[in-house]
């Protein structure tokens, strides 16, 4: 089994994909990380009630990855994103110019 073939046989799965569109739904700005604190808590949330819905999320293994995510988002024509400035709160034009206090955000359209 080459390289290409283990990348090609991992997809990410309806159910995950279906819970990101859920949680992104509300049109805010969030990071990857955000993103996935918020299905977290969907799950949890949905556990609690009895209204599970899809696989069970016990081992986190239905949950998408931070790869994932950023890579349905970045191919997605539904989500932008953008690199902001923390500090003043604007939106960069390069996303070359990565810096600590530079964070990632994506958001419906």
């Amino acid at each position: 089994m080459s390289w290409m073939d283990v990348l090609k046989r991992k997809k990410m799965s309806q159910w995950a994909k279906k819970i990101i569109i859920d949680v992104m739904a509300d049109g805010e700005k969030r990071t990857a990380e955000e993103i996935l604190d918020d299905i977290w808590d969907v799950v949890e949330q949905r556990k609690k009630a009895g209204t599970r819905q899809g696989p069970s999320p016990a081992s986190g293994k239905f949950i998408p990855t931070n790869y994932e995510l950023k890579h349905f988002l970045g191919l997605s024509e539904n989500y932008e994103g953008g690199v902001f400035d923390t500090i003043t709160g604007k939106q960069l034009q390069r996303k070359n110019l990565l810096k600590p206090y530079h964070k990632r955000y994506y958001w419906r359209v």
